[in-house]
C-alpha cells in the first residue's frame, strides 16, 4: 500500500467546537466540496489508501470528538463520493467513484477543505495548497485589534475619535461565517456597518504604510513606499489601488465564494456565467482584479451592457497593461460609487491627477451613466484643487443631473461670472424639473452662509424666474408652430426640429414627436415614409421615448416595404409583456428577409398561431429541410409536435393514397386532445417516405401538392 501523506496545519486555534466535528458538503458543478472541522489539538492528515480511497487520519494527541456525518449526502450525490465512514479510531474514510483530483486547503478558525474535481487519468491525485494566510475576511478583527493604538493616534480630528469603540464593537461582531451550501462569506449587519466606517477612515488617509513590516490582514491593502513613489502620492495617502482592494475584502454581500478559492484556483468567470447571480459575478470580478487577474474580467465584461461592468473592464485593462492615470476615475468608481470617489478626490489626490489632459480624457472614456454620476464630484474636486479649467467642460454635463440641484448651481456659479453662470443655470433648469431646479436655487440663495456666494446667487435667483417664464412662453409658441407644420404634412422636417429644439419641455417634445410619427405612419406615400424612417431611426433609438406600440407599428410598416433590418434598436426597446409576441414575430420576419432561416425558426418555435406557423414554414423551405418532424426534438418535450403534425397532415390530406392511414394524426392535430407521442410521428414520417405517391421524394410530393412545410 502506497501512502501520499499530506499535513494541513491548523491556522487559528482556540475555536469552541461542538461535541461532534462539523462536516459540510456541497456540489459546485465542476467539483464536490467537503469541509471538515479540525480536531483539537492537532490536525488531519490526508492519505490515499488504494486508487479510489481517501483517509483523513487524526493527530495522535487529538480529542475524541468524531465527524458528524448525519447530513453528509443531503447536498451532494454519489457521483464522486461513493461512500463515507467514521472509523472507530475517529478517522474519516472516503470512497471515491473516480480517479479524481483532490485539492486541499484550510479555512481560518479550524476547517479543512477538500475539493474533489472531475476524473483525471491514473490514480487519485492530491494537490495540497499552502496554509491559509491571515488576509482573509475572518482575520479582520485580529488586524484591527493589533492596530488600535496606531489608528487612534492617526485621528487628530475630534469627530474621528470613535475608532477605539468602533474596534471594540467590531471584535464582538466578528468573525464572519462561511456558508458551505452557497459559498458565501457572511457577516452580521453590525460588522458590515463597522467595516464601512473603517473604510471611511481609510479614505481619509489615516493609515500609512508600515515600513519593513509584513502586510497582514487589512494592512495588505496599504501600498508600500515604493508604490507610493511610483504613483506620485505623498506619504500617508492611500495608493490609487486602495479603494478597489478595500471593496474586494469588505463588501461581503457581493463576495460569493471563499476568497481562498480565488487565491488558489483561477476559476473561469466565463464558466460561472449563468450559474451564479449577477452580484456574485461582480464580487468575483472585483476579487480577481485585486489579485491582478484582468484577463478573466475582460473576457466576461463585453457580454454585459452595464455601467459597472464597463468600469470593471477598464480596470481589468489597466491591470493587464500597467497603471495609467487615465483610468484613475474608472478604478475608483468601481469600488463604492461616486461618494467614495469624492472622498478620495477632494482630500487625498494630488493636483497632477486632475490635470485637464488626464482628467477630462478619463472622464470622457466612461459610460454616459457614470459620467453623469461623476460630473458633480469631479467638478468639486477640481474646485478644491483650484483647477477651474476642468469645470467649464464638466458643467455642460450637469445639465443632465437632476438629483442634486443645489450642488449643481453652486458649481456653476463658483467663478463669480454672472454672465457665464447664467447660461449654465438656464441649461440646468431645463434638465428634468424646472420648478424643482428654480426652488433649489432660491433656497440656496436664502440659506447660504457664504457672503460672496449669496451676493452672486441673489441676482441669479431673481433672474431665474423670468428666464423660466420666458422659456415657457417661447416653448408654447414653438409647439404651436410645429403642430401646424405636422398638420400640413411636413411631419418629416417637424420631427427633426422637435428633437433639436431646446425651448420645448421634455413632455411637450414627446407629445409632438408622437404626432409626427403617427402622421408618418398614416402617409400613403411609401417613398416619403421610407425617407422619414431613414431620417429619424438613429434619433429614435438614441433619444425619443415613444409608446412601444408606435415603435412596433413603425417597424412593421418598414418591414412590409422590404427594408432589411431597419430598426433593430427600436425593437430592443419594446419590453411590454403584452407586446413581446408581436416584437418576436417582427424580428423573425426580419431574419427571414435577410436569409437567416435558422434564426427565424428559433424565434417562433415557442409561438402558436397561423402567423408563427407561416414563418416556420417559410424558414424550413428556405433551409430545404423537409425531414423536420422529429429531428432534434427531445423525447420529453412535445410542446411543438401538434404544429408539426398539422403541417404534415395538411400535406397528406392532398394525397389520395393512404389518406386514411393519416387520419389519427390529422385528428390529433385538429382536436388537440393532449400531448402527442413522438413515436407516432416517427411512424407516420416513415409511412410518408415509403408511400408510393411520395416515392420520388418528399420534396417532390410537397411541391406537387403546393404545400410548404
Amino acid at each position: 500500500m502506497k501512502y501520499a501523506l499530506v499535513f494541513v496545519a491548523l491556522i487559528l486555534p482556540g475555536v469552541v467546537f461542538a461535541q461532534n466535528l462539523d462536516v459540510f458538503t456541497g456540489d459546485h458543478g465542476r467539483f464536490t466540496r467537503i469541509v471538515v472541522q479540525q480536531p483539537t489539538p492537532g490536525q488531519w492528515s490526508l492519505e490515499t489508501d488504494g486508487p479510489r480511497q481517501l483517509v483523513l487520519t487524526r493527530s495522535p494527541n487529538a480529542n475524541d470528538r468524531r465527524p458528524d456525518l448525519t447530513t453528509f449526502y443531503d447536498r451532494i450525490d454519489r457521483a464522486r463520493v461513493a461512500s463515507v465512514m467514521a472509523e472507530d479510531s475517529g478517522d474519516l474514510s472516503l470512497g471515491l467513484n473516480c480517479e479524481c483530483q483532490v485539492t486541499s486547503f484550510t479555512l481560518p478558525r479550524g476547517y479543512l477543505v477538500l475539493d474533489i474535481s472531475d476524473p483525471t487519468e491514473g490514480s487519485v491525485e492530491i494537490v495540497t495548497e499552502s496554509a491559509a494566510r491571515g488576509d482573509v475576511p475572518s482575520d479582520f478583527a485580529d488586524f484591527l485589534t493589533n492596530n488600535a493604538t496606531r489608528l487612534s493616534a492617526s485621528f487628530p480630528d475630534p469627530q474621528t475619535q470613535t475608532i477605539a469603540p468602533l474596534l471594540s464593537e467590531l471584535e464582538q461582531a466578528m468573525p464572519p461565517t462561511f456558508d458551505i451550501e452557497t459559498g458565501a462569506v457572511n457577516v452580521s449587519t453590525t460588522a458590515k456597518r463597522l467595516l464601512q466606517e473603517f473604510e471611511g477612515a481609510l479614505h481619509l488617509g489615516a493609515l500609512t504604510p508600515r515600513d519593513g513590516d509584513t502586510p497582514r490582514g487589512l494592512s495588505d491593502l496599504i501600498a508600500g513606499t515604493q508604490e507610493h513613489d511610483q504613483a506620485g502620492i505623498r506619504p500617508g495617502q492611500p495608493s490609487p489601488d486602495m479603494c478597489r482592494k478595500i471593496s474586494d475584502l469588505t463588501d461581503f454581500s457581493e463576495l460569493k465564494g471563499d476568497y481562498l478559492d480565488l487565491r488558489r484556483t483561477k476559476v473561469s468567470l466565463v464558466g460561472l456565467d449563468g450559474e451564479i447571480s449577477e452580484s456574485a459575478l461582480t464580487g468575483f470580478a472585483k476579487s480577481y482584479l485585486a489579485l491582478g487577474w484582468g484577463q478573466e474580467v475582460m473576457a466576461l465584461a463585453p457580454e454585459r451592457d452595464d455601467p459597472e461592468w464597463a468600469v470593471l473592464a477598464a480596470l481589468a485593462s489597466s491591470v493587464e497593461t500597467g497603471d495609467d492615470p487615465t483610468n484613475f476615475f474608472a478604478r475608483h468608481l468601481g469600488c463604492g460609487g461616486a461618494a467614495n470617489l469624492w472622498a478620495l478626490l477632494s482630500r487625498n489626490v494630488p493636483a497632477d491627477f486632475l490635470d485637464e489632459s488626464i482628467a477630462r480624457r478619463a472622464y470622457q472614456t466612461l459610460p454616459e451613466a457614470l459620467q453623469l454620476r461623476l460630473a458633480p464630484h469631479l467638478a468639486k474636486a477640481a474646485k478644491a484643487h483650484g483647477i477651474n479649467r476642468i469645470i467649464e467642460g464638466v458643467t455642460t454635463d450637469l445639465a443632465y443631473i437632476g438629483d442634486e440641484p443645489p450642488d449643481a448651481y453652486t458649481l456653476a456659479t463658483h467663478e463669480g461670472s454672472a454672465a457665464s453662470s447664467r447660461e449654465v443655470l438656464k441649461n440646468l433648469t431645463r434638465s428634468r424639473d424646472d420648478e424643482v431646479a428654480a426652488a433649489a436655487l432660491l433656497d440656496l440663495a436664502e440659506t447660504t452662509e457664504d457672503a460672496d456666494e449669496a451676493a452672486l446667487l441673489a441676482p441669479l435667483a431673481a433672474a431665474i424666474g423670468s428666464e423660466l417664464a420666458g422659456t415657457d412662453a417661447a416653448g408654447e409658441a414653438r409647439a404651436a408652430e410645429l403642430s401646424a407644420l405636422i398638420g400640413s404634412g411636413e411631419y418629416r422636417s417637424a420631427f427633426k426640429r422637435i428633437l433639436e429644439d431646446s425651448t420645448l419641455s421634455s413632455e411637450r417634445a414627446g407629445e409632438l414627436a408622437k404626432m409626427a410619427l403617427r402622421a408618418g405612419l398614416s402617409d400613403a406615400d411609401d417613398a416619403r415614409f421610407l425617407e422619414f424612417i431613414f431620417d429619424i431611426r438613429d434619433a429614435l433609438a438614441r433619444d425619443a421615448k415613444l409608446p412601444e406600440g408606435d415603435l412596433l407599428d413603425l417597424s412593421e410598416r418598414a418591414i412590409d416595404l422590404g427594408i432589411d433590418r431597419p430598426l433593430d434598436q427600436l425593437l430592443e426597446k419594446v419590453s411590454d409583456p403584452g407586446l413581446l409576441r408581436r416584437r418576436t414575430l417582427l424580428e423573425a420576419r426580419i431574419a427571414l428577409s435577410v436569409g437567416d432561416f435558422a434564426e427565424a425558426e428559433l424565434l417562433t418555435i415557442a409561438l402558436d398561431g397561423p402567423d408563427a406557423r407561416e414563418i416556420r414554414r417559410a424558414a424550413r423551405t428556405g433551409m430545404e429541410d423537409f425531414a423536420f418532424l422529429t429531428s432534434g426534438e427531445p423525447a420529453d418535450d412535445t410542446s411543438g409536435l401538434a404544429d408539426e403534425a398539422a403541417i404534415l397532415a395538411e400535406a397528406w390530406d392532398r394525397v389520395s393514397e393512404d389518406a386514411g392511414a393519416w387520419a389519427p394524426v390529422s385528428r390529433l392535430a385538429t382536436s388537440n386532445p393532449g400531448p402527442l407521442d413522438p413515436a407516432t410521428l416517427d411512424d407516420f414520417e416513415s409511412l410518408l417516405e415509403e408511400s408510393e405517391a411520395a416515392r420520388s421524394s418528399l420534396g417532390a410530393l410537397l411541391t406537387e401538392t403546393s404545400v410548404s412545410p
